[in-house]
Formats: C-alpha cells, structure tokens, sequence
C-alpha cells in the first residue's frame, strides 16, 4: 500500500489586521444559495471552512514555501451587468504579491500578478466581461497612488500619485455604465474620499480619472461597504464610509438625466455636516451618466474606531437595507433604517461587553478588527485583534433580531516554538507561541479543537513539556507541564478538576488516575497585576475579573469553551516555579518518553538559557516534584544550547546548538548521587549551528542511536557507544535546505526507524531508516505543510496502529498529520 497522509489539523489564528477575511458563495452545486464560505488568511497560510453550521475544522489552501504574510484578502466583486455568483477572491501580500484565486473548489487555483512595489495595505476587485479590475493600495511612502491591474501579463497603472495618497481603505463598484473607485486616506489634515472613475466598456483596460473627493471625515478613512439602494434600476448606490473618528457616513450615489454642473465646494474652514443632505457634495459625468453624490446619513453609535463595515446581501427588493460595523469599542452594531420616521438606527448590538476579545492581549481588551455578513445573510463572522474569529447566526426575521453564537476558530497568532504531547496516551496536545499562551489541542466528536489555554503569560513562551504519568505509577502528577519563557523562571502547571471534566466530556478519555480525582484546584485565575495562575474554586475573588460577552458567546450548542472561556476559564494554576537560570530559557526536554519503558520511572527536566560563553552555557536538570535542581552540567557548550534530546530510557541526555558541538551525557535521576556526567563531547559535528536532536524509540536501539540537524543543511545519524564512550557518524543525509526539526516516531506497525524531518522553508518530510540505519528511503513528503519554518515535530505516543505527527512552525500554526507507510 502507497505511503498517505490526511490532515488532521491545520489552524492558526486570523491575521490581526482588517480585510484579513472573506465570505464568499459556496463552491458546491449542490448548496443553498444562502450557504457561504469563510475564507481567512494566518500569516501566509489561507484557511477556509463552510459556514453551515456543522462546525468543520479549517482546512488550508496549498501556499509557496517562505510565503510571505498575507496583509489583505477581498472578494471579487460582479459588476452589475452580471448575475452569476462567484467564489473568486484576491489575496495581497507583505512582500507585494498579488493572487487571484478563481474558485474554492477541490483543486483550486490561482493566478499571480506582478508584484506590487510596497506593502499592500488594502484591495478591491470587479469583475466585468471583459476582465477582473484589481485595485491596490498602500500606506507606504514609497508606493503611494493606486495601483490598478487588468491583465496578469500587463504592467500595473498607477493612479492618484500627484496627490500623495496614503490609501487605508479601497472600494470598487459599478452604477449603470461607470466604474467607480473609491480611495480612502490616511493623512495628517486631509482626510478626504477620493472617487475616480472609468466607462464600463468592453475594453479590458479602463482608464481611471479623478473625479473629485468627498470630505466630512475628521481622521483616517479605515473602511468602505456599497450595495444597490433604495430601488430596483440600479441607478442609486449606497456606501457607508468609517472612519477613526467614530463615526459611519453613508453616501448616496445616484444617476440622472440631468446634467448637474455644481456641487458643494468644501474647504477646511467649512463644518460639511451643516450642509443640507440634498445639496450634492460632488458631480461627474462619464459619457451620459451623470452622477451626484449627496451625504444620506450619518450614523453616530461606535465610542471608538471604526474598523470595518459589511452592508447584508439583500434577496428580494423590498428587503430593508442592514449595515453591520465593527469597532475597537469590542461592539459589532447592526444598523436599519427605522420605517416610521426613516432614521438609520442600531437595531442590535453583538460582542463584548468587557469581557476578553482574544489571545494574550488579556486585560488590554482590544476590539474587534473585522466583521462580515454571511452571503445569505444568515451569519455574522467577526474578528478580534487576538485571531479568534467569532461566528454568530443570525435571525433577521424577529425585532430585535436575535444572534446566537456558534463554536469560534482560534489559533496562535505569533510564531509557534514547540509542541509537547501528554506522555500516557496522547490525550492532548499541548502548543507553545510567542503569543505568550500555552493551548490544549484535543480530539472531540467535532474533530481536533482547542480545549484550553493553560497559560496566559506576560513574556513570549519558547518551550515546553508534559511531565505527568500519574501517581499510580510513582511518577509525578498527571497532567503536569513545565514551561519556558524570554523569562529566567521554569513555570510549573497542574490541570484543574474543570479541564478534566471537559476532557472527559467532549473527548473520549476516561479518567483512570487517582490524580484525575484529586486535583488542587477546580480551576485558575490570573490575578490583575501578576504572571502566576492561581487556584480557586470558582467562587470569589477570581470571578471579579469575569466580565460575560452581551452578545452571548458564552457557550454554544457544541459544548465547546467560547473564546472568553478559553482566556478566563481554561487557565492552569501554576504549582511551582524553578530558579536557577541566569538568562532566558530557550529550550527544554523530559524524560517523560521512557514511561512506556518503565512507569515507574523518575521524570526528570533539562533545561538551556541564552549564552554568549561557557558560563551560561550550562543545562541545568531537575527534579519537578521534589521542586529542586539535581544538578548543572558544564564544562560541555561555550555557547547557547539550541537543542536537547533524552534517550528512550532516558538515561542519555545529547545537547547540541551554536557551538556545533555534539555532547552525551549519563543521566542520574538521584538528587543525592549526583552522578550525571559528560560522557562525550564531538567538536564540530557540523559546519553550522544545530537545530534539532532526537533519539531513535527503538526499544533495542533506544539507547545508542540519534539524529541530528543542522543549518548546513544535512542530517546526520549516529550510534553511540556507552561503554566504549565512542561515537560513529552511520550517514550523513543532504538536503537542499536547513534542517530545524527532527523527530523519530515511537514503534508503531509500520516498523522503528521513522523519522519526521522539518525544513526552514516550511517542508515536512518523513523518512525511514534502514537495516543497520546506514541508508534510508524518502517514504513520504507531506503535502500542504508550513509556509514558515518548521519549529517543532512530535510524535503521538501509542501503542501500534497509525503513526499521529504534529508540527508547529513560525507561520503560526499547529498542525496535526495521520500518517500510513
């Protein structure tokens, strides 16, 4: 049977920036029309998922290698001589680049265009019949304007560049027989609208002139939404503007026979909202449309920025007009025009009241930074600057209508440093970033999803591992992690009584450990001015700091924890903290692999800091249940120990990193004996820094057989000799790029011998070792890994059957691969 693998799990969190996502129809014939698909980029990464309800994991759209930061995704619009829907979406890059994705469908594909030539900071597209209309803006001083692209072959035209424009926001619709394009501004004083214009012909490349602007916005121009108005010969348009200073303008732009000459001609000196709402704040003609454009509304209700506008897909004629908002006041406001006295008015109020939006940002409570209808406006989607995307369905039907909130899609939005797997019975995995949190991964009836944040830290994380094997098998606690941070302190962290019965009810672990019953505390709290969990039993001062959603996202129909559960309710009480570290701690290792070995095996915790010499350079090990250091290896590293590996029996210990310098150590679990000791030390075991070990799981071989990675690009196996203290180099594997993460699979019906292997371009590799492990086979390259490197590969521990491989890499996300060989 060939080699296969099926992704389990591909998330990380929604880039923290507006236009970070899309909805778009859905691509199946046979859906509704009112189905839709959230499309949303992670850092280079595109995820998307069916908004049905049925709660899907997301899945990610094969990307480059060393993919840049995707800054902005926008759908394509139609141009209103076309009916048909589309599922076509553009994504813009950090790096300047452009891709038109033309369908969702199981073998998408996409279209570059050249590179524009700075940061795009927002997009726009129309399709028309003879060609896709690409707008480009950015912020950045070197490529201000408007870049307009028609054709992937045809160099891009540039508009607006005599004006100076800092472009914030960018919107593209038809009206009649003419284009128009919208420039929202990011300026000092002028904070103006710029409209230009262009005949809607069948000439694939129309040329864009500056109409004129609108003013009235008193700060930066963040966002636009336009739909058909009022009537049905889509000879009006309606779009509503935001802006950072709080406020929604909507702008009415109308055709008529009538040649209007004259407009409103508004200088600074001039308060534009004591104009008359019919007086027309700009006029332009396009060969025989004649536009004016008057201020409609303006709509007061946000108590800060405003970061996005949506206007909802409307199905019949007679459908009132709905516009959605967002702000940084952590509301989403649904606005409507009231029938008795035709005043636009919040008809509902969605988000957070007070409560924690995402990730790390804690307390600091930041809004939300997008929000969007669902096509058949049966769902609102929002986004909060901590990459949780909140999903909410929505019943129009009903005054005041009525939102009800569905599971949210979370992830790491910083790069992820390792990954750790619990050592019993992979139970869980736990996920480490430099979003300062440590994240629960667990396999529920919905599939792989976040359980828990255990750690919600104040410094970026950089490692961890699972220590627990229980109890009942003389070992330390069950569930028990020991983390690392840009901190000096190792954190230690037990599971609370509301983590187990969340495991035990959403997931199919039973509860087996005298441990599971007697836990410390039933849950965590984070303290207002402080970096330690504390335990509590739910009641008291921990619940001062709980402040629920208003828009009820405090639990949903699949019993899994809401975003503000997940920050609040899900933390982990710290137990103990190790000192000894003179710097930051960067990596550490556990000899928690050898439980299956012998269970009741002493766990023992080694750990490295940032060095510059030898003096640092120590790794330092520990007895986490006695709370105690049993001893500080030296005299091995003269600089930072990038990486450390125990033996499957944990009774060898190798370090590797900048100095490029291979040690072994025996390993004396004794706090008393203090016996471990450097047995080997191999100078210039590559030519580059060393970025990964791992020991074979072979139960044979366990003890002799490691591999390790390097920058310079090679992969070496070796066979330690303890008794003769001798080391001999079996192979050396080249690659075509930096090796980051090695990782040898537990014993498994496929054999011993197999090894992940992570790249820094974001490839994920595994190979098999063979006979006498001084050759080896590629038996599998796995498709649609990371586009960042790969920091960090762990195997799932268990007894047979298939082989479980997750990953962590810098382009923020965990991933999780059922393999067969």
């Amino acid at each position: 049977m060939p080699s296969s693998c099926s992704t389990l799990l591909s998330i990380a969190a929604c880039n923290s920036q507006p236009q970070s996502f899309v909805t778009l129809p859905s691509s199946t014939s046979s859906s509704s029309s009112s189905c839709s698909t959230l499309v949303y980029a992670g850092h280079g990464n595109v995820f998307h998922l069916p908004l049905n309800g049925s709660n899907p994991s997301p899945q990610s759209l094969s990307q480059p290698e060393n993919a840049s930061k995707i800054s902005c995704l926008c759908s394509v619009k139609l141009a209103s001589s076309l009916s048909s829907a589309t599922d076509s979406f553009v994504a813009a890059s950090a790096d300047g680049s452009i891709k038109l994705y033309y369908s969702l469908s199981e073998s998408p594909t996409a279209q570059s265009y050249p590179a524009a030539a700075a940061t795009v900071t927002c997009v726009a597209a129309l399709r028309t019949k003879s060609s896709t209309i690409i707008a480009c803006g950015t912020t950045q001083p070197d490529g201000n304007g408007v870049t307009i692209y028609t054709n992937p072959t045809d160099a891009p035209t540039n508009i607006g560049q005599d004006k100076n424009l800092m472009v914030e926001a960018l919107d593209v619709f038809t009206i009649k027989d003419t284009i128009v394009l919208v420039a929202g501004c990011a300026l000092a004083r002028s904070n103006q609208i710029y409209v230009f214009s262009a005949p809607l012909t069948t000439d694939s490349t129309p040329v864009f002139t500056l109409a004129g602007s609108l003013s009235g916005h008193q700060d930066w121009v963040r966002c636009f939404s336009s739909t058909a108005s009022f009537n049905s010969n889509s000879t009006s348009l309606l779009l509503a503007s935001g802006s950072h200073d709080h406020k929604i303008r909507l702008w009415n732009f109308q055709t008529s026979k009538d040649k209007v000459d004259s407009h409103i001609e508004v200088d600074e000196d001039v308060d534009v909202d004591a104009l008359l709402e019919d007086q027309a704040r700009l006029c332009f003609t396009v060969n025989e449309d004649n536009i004016k454009v008057t201020l409609e509304a303006l709509l007061i209700g946000h108590e800060e920025s405003v970061t996005s506008l949506s206007f909802s897909p409307k199905s019949a004629v007679d459908e009132p007009i709905t516009l959605l908002s967002s702000s940084m006041d952590r509301t989403l406001l649904v606005w409507q025009v009231t029938e008795s006295s035709g005043v636009w008015m919040p008809v509902a109020r969605v988000g957070s009241a007070g409560g924690i939006v995402g990730g790390s940002v804690g307390n600091s409570l930041l809004g939300f930074c997008c929000a969007k209808w669902g096509q058949g406006g049966e769902q609102i989607v929002a986004q909060g600057y901590g990459g949780s995307v909140h999903i909410w369905s929505a019943d129009m039907s009903v005054q005041p209508p009525l939102f009800t909130p569905l599971p949210c899609i979370t992830g790491h939005f910083a790069p992820t440093t390792d990954l750790s797997w619990e050592p019993t019975r992979g139970t869980y995995l736990l996920s480490a970033s430099k979003d300062q949190t440590a994240r629960l991964w667990a396999n529920t009836d919905e599939g792989w999803r976040e359980l828990g944040r255990p750690q919600v830290h104040g410094y970026d994380m950089t490692s961890l591992v699972c220590v627990g094997g229980g109890r009942a098998r003389g070992g330390e606690v069950l569930h028990r992690f020991v983390s690392g941070a840009d901190e000096k302190i190792l954190r230690v962290f037990d599971a609370p009584g509301a983590t187990i019965k969340l495991l035990s009810q959403l997931t199919s672990y039973q509860s087996v450990d005298e441990d599971d019953k007697e836990r410390p505390a039933e849950r965590a709290f984070l303290p207002s001015l402080g970096l330690s969990n504390k335990g509590g039993d739910g009641t008291g001062e921990e619940k001062g700091n709980e402040e629920m959603d208003d828009g009820g996202t405090d639990g949903n129909s699949f019993g899994l924890p809401s975003e503000r559960d997940l920050g609040v309710e899900t933390l982990w009480p710290e137990v103990r903290k190790l000192y000894g570290h003179d710097t930051e701690v960067i990596a550490l290792a556990s000899t928690a692999q050898s439980l299956r070995r012998d269970p009741m095996k002493k766990i023992v915790v080694a750990s490295s800091c940032k060095s510059r010499d030898a003096k640092n350079a120590g790794i330092k090990l520990w007895n986490v249940e006695g709370n105690s250091c049993i001893k500080t290896l030296e005299d091995g590293h003269k600089s930072s120990v990038a990486c450390l590996a125990f033996s499957s029996d944990g009774s060898i210990l190798a370090s590797s990193g900048k100095d490029r310098r291979l040690c072994l150590w025996s390993i004396d679990p004794s706090t008393e004996s203090n016996s471990s000791k450097l047995q080997l030390a191999l100078d210039g075991a590559h030519k580059r820094i060393v970025w990964s070990l791992s020991f074979c799981q072979d139960t044979d071989e366990g003890n002799s057989v490691l591999i390790s990675g390097s920058r310079d690009m090679t992969a070496k196996v070796w066979r330690f000799d303890p008794s003769a203290k001798s080391i001999s180099n079996l192979q050396t594997i080249k690659f075509g790029e930096s090796v980051t993460s090695l990782s040898f699979a537990y014993p498994s019906d496929f054999g011993s011998g197999v090894c992940g292997v992570g790249f820094e371009s974001g490839k994920l590799k595994i190979i098999k070792l063979l006979e006498d492990y001084s050759s080896h086979d590629v038996a599998l390259e796995i498709e649609n890994g990371h586009v960042a490197t790969v920091k960090k590969l762990a195997w799932r521990p268990m007894d047979g059957g298939e082989l479980t491989l997750a990953s962590a890499g810098l382009d923020h996300a965990v991933k999780i691969f059922s393999v067969k060989l």
